[in-house]
């Protein structure tokens, strides 16, 4: 099996490709992943640059067979929902 990284906040929410943050959810191809940690870094780095309030945590999953991320089952267990999960643009063109 593959391995790729995904990006989880303190709410054991995920990043979604969307910039939006999300419960977790087995086999959901609209998660962020990257196979390159250096890549993840980065836009933990860029999520904390716009928002001070989000601490973000790179895991590293497993891909299924059709490139999906398996969540580990721990990371279901202690989901908490915060109005600070909204949409965390990671571009410029939404900065004030």
């Amino acid at each position: 099996m593959t391995y790729t990284y995904i990006l989880k906040n303190q709410h054991n929410h995920f990043l979604l490709k969307s910039g939006e943050w999300a419960p977790p959810k087995n086999n959901d191809r609209s998660l962020f992943n990257t196979q390159h940690k250096d890549e993840a870094i980065n836009t933990k780095i860029e999520i904390s640059v716009k928002d001070a309030d989000i601490r973000v945590t790179i895991v590293e999953a497993q891909l299924n067979d059709k490139k999906a991320p398996i969540i580990d089952e721990k990371y279901f267990a202690d989901i908490t929902a915060h109005e600070s999960d909204s949409v965390i643009h990671t571009d410029d063109t939404h900065s004030a």
